[in-house]
């Protein structure tokens, strides 16, 4: 994944795993 995507994910790690 890109790395800006990454940082948006980042938050929404928060709440759920994001790793795709």
């Amino acid at each position: 994944m890109d790395h800006a995507t990454s940082k948006t994910n980042a938050s929404a790690a928060s709440t759920r795993v994001v790793d795709v």
